[in-house]
């Protein structure tokens, strides 16, 4: 039983590993809800994968699979909710129509990446998910959010750390430990972005292997190692 799944922003490499699991999966598992904010159509059209597919493409692949599931539900979230899940609680923070709002602004494609983001508290640790945050979006999380709020025992760095989160929000969460979601780890958005990380040991990134984390966190992870298709 899945009792909720993310999605963040609908793009292939954040959306595209639930397709295959529900062809697979949709009549064996239950899955009660999916929480999700899609941004409106004429949002959608700015927003191109770069192989040319638009956005709106893959939305109508997904919500065909979450069909799959009997008795699913879409949930559309939205900044301020909390959401209680099991012994799990959500808060989301960010939204793409609250950073619209609030910055006036929206820059095409790469802030099209922002998506939603939220702060998973489970098993007594705090953990900030960025999802693809863009850069207008962690200025609005820093003009809304106390540095209390957002400080976070883990940190999963926006957009695989290739750019666009910036240091003075990473200085708020003020992380434990971070998750680093790329095939290896940018010394440059290291040193720019994450002096404040004590210990390297305790940054985790994929690089084809699968990181458990144990909560409550007392820095101890198992591995699992295994080989991703490629496609």
């Amino acid at each position: 039983v899945i009792a909720a799944w993310f999605f963040t922003h609908p793009h292939w490499d954040h959306i595209g590993g639930f397709i295959p699991f529900a062809e697979e999966y949709g009549s064996k598992v239950t899955l009660e809800k999916v929480i999700f904010n899609w941004p409106n159509q004429e949002t959608l059209q700015e927003m191109i994968h770069p192989k040319g597919q638009k956005m709106s493409h893959y939305i109508e692949i997904v919500e065909s699979s979450v069909a799959m599931f009997d008795g699913a539900k879409m949930v559309e979230a939205h900044a301020g909710q909390t959401f209680y899940i099991r012994d799990a609680k959500v808060d989301v923070l960010m939204t793409w129509e609250l950073q619209t709002e609030w910055s006036n602004s929206w820059v095409s494609i790469n802030e099209g990446n922002s998506g939603t983001v939220s702060c998973l508290t489970l098993g007594g640790e705090r953990i900030m998910m960025l999802g693809d945050c863009g850069r207008s979006a962690t200025e609005t999380m820093l003009d809304l959010y106390s540095g209390d709020f957002l400080k976070s025992d883990f940190l999963q760095i926006a957009h695989h750390g290739y750019n666009a989160f910036t240091k003075p929000l990473n200085d708020k969460v003020d992380p434990d430990a971070v998750f680093w979601t790329n095939d290896s780890l940018s010394s440059g958005a290291l040193s720019d972005n994450f002096t404040n990380v004590p210990d390297r040991d305790r940054i985790y990134h994929n690089a084809d292997r699968i990181t458990l984390v144990n909560l409550p966190y007392t820095g101890e992870v198992e591995y699992w190692q295994c080989e991703f298709p490629r496609k």
